[in-house]
Formats: structure tokens, C-alpha cells, sequence
């Protein structure tokens, strides 16, 4: 099923509620536009493309999965939004954009969750951007070649970072260029079971509280920091 909500008055709003089976509605696609748009659901399981675009008035998502081959989700013209657990790449590749201002908060969010959605990645990026998650952030759990990547004056904030949680798992957090911010005021892990890296570039800043680097046999943990700043 595809869901189309665009917003023309203030009362352009659509409400998901889920009952019984495993509390999840799956759509082919949702297009959300327009600023008096209004999107809230209990559970939404994505099967092809999630657009927000014209600032939207509010999206309020109890659980959305980014996880097909051709899942991409892109957020952008200064939208601010509100989801609860955020997964991109549940099963399969899968791409989050975030971009042109937006700020996006989240709780429990996994980039790259079970084997077979290796490569899957979260960008944000640009001035004004911001992506704020309560709950921690893991950045490859079972999947490999997973990857955030933070530039052009983008902020993201977490309480926790953990990057290769499973043996399978790896990943790579890059934060680039002067006046992009990452802070996890908690712990950050760069390789528990699997393999994680972090870069700095060109200036970015990375305040992070404890870091553990490579913390169980076999994991490998890494951190790269170059280019001028």
C-alpha cells in the first residue's frame, strides 16, 4: 500500500494505530508534504521510499525500518520531526538522508541491524541540520560496512555510540569539516564484538565522554583524525 498525506490546512493529519499481529504497518511508499502536514503511527515497516518534504508540521513515528535494496529516506526543507526506535537497514541496504536544516529526534536507533544490510548509512549534513538520539545509537550491529556520516556544519548528539556491536558487525563514523559536530555524552564504543572506526576531518569537532576502543578479544577499534583545524 502506498500513503500520501499532504498538508493544505491544519487539520491535514492521518493517524496509524496498529492492532494485533506484530503491531507494524507496511507500505510501499509515504509521501509527506506540505507544513500543516501530520503523521503519526504506532508502527511503520517500509517496503520502498519514505519523502517528507515541505517542512512538515510533524511526524511522529512509534517505529519506523528503513529495510529493502531500494529503501531511501530523505528529510530536508527545514522539516522537524520526532520518531521513536529509527532503523535504517533492518534486513537490506538501506539510506537516511537528512539534510537542509532538518532536525530529526529519535530514540533507540541502529544503522545496519541483521546480516544482509551490510553498507547501509545515515548522512547528515548541512547548516542547521541536527540529529538528536536518546536511547543510544549502534552503528553496525550485525551488518558490515555500515556508516554515519556528519558534514557541513551538521550536528548530531547522542548519549551512547556503539559501533560493531556482533562479530559480524562494522562500521564507520566520519565526522567532516570545520563547524560539524558529533557529542555522545555517554559511552562511545568503537568495536565490541566487530570492528569500529572513527574519522575526523578537516576540522570537525568530536567531544565524546568514554571511549573504548577494540573491547573484546577479536574486535578492532580505530580512530583517524586529519586534515587542517
Amino acid at each position: 500500500a502506498a500513503l500520501k498525506v499532504t498538508g493544505t490546512d491544519t487539520n491535514s493529519a492521518i493517524t496509524i494505530s496498529t492492532v494485533g499481529g506484530d503491531n507494524r504497518y507496511l507500505f510501499s511508499s509515504i509521501d509527506v508534504e506540505g507544513p500543516a502536514a501530520s503523521l503519526t503511527g504506532t508502527g511503520v515497516d517500509l517496503n520502498g521510499t519514505l519523502v517528507l518534504s515541505g517542512g512538515i508540521g510533524n511526524l511522529l513515528l512509534g517505529d519506523i525500518a528503513a529495510d529493502t535494496s531500494a529503501e531511501s529516506v530523505t528529510m530536508g526543507a527545514g522539516a522537524t520531526n520526532t520518531t521513536g526506535a529509527l532503523t535504517v537497514g533492518e534486513s537490506t541496504l538501506s539510506t537516511f538522508t537528512l539534510n537542509g536544516g532538518s532536525t530529526l529526534t529519535s530514540v533507540t536507533s541502529i544503522i545496519g541491524d541483521q546480516v544482509g544490510s551490510d553498507s547501509s548509512s545515515m548522512t547528515v549534513s548541512g547548516i542547521g541540520t541536527q540529529w538528536r538520539v536518546s536511547g543510544g545509537l549502534t552503528v553496525g550491529n550485525a551488518a558490515d560496512g555500515t556508516q554515519l556520516s556528519v558534514n557541513s556544519k551538521a550536528n548530531v548528539s547522542l548519549d551512547t555510540l556503539e559501533v560493531g556491536a556482533l562479530g559480524t558487525g562494522g562500521g564507520t563514523v566520519s565526522v567532516s569539516g570545520a563547524g560539524t559536530n558529533l557529542s555522545v555524552s555517554g559511552t562511545s564504543t568503537f568495536g565490541d564484538l566487530g570492528n569500529g572506526f572513527l574519522s575526523v576531518q578537516s576540522g570537525a569537532n568530536a567531544t565524546l565522554g568514554d571511549i573504548v576502543f577494540g573491547k573484546r578479544a577479536g574486535s578492532l577499534g580505530q580512530v583517524t583524525i586529519s586534515g587542517a583545524g
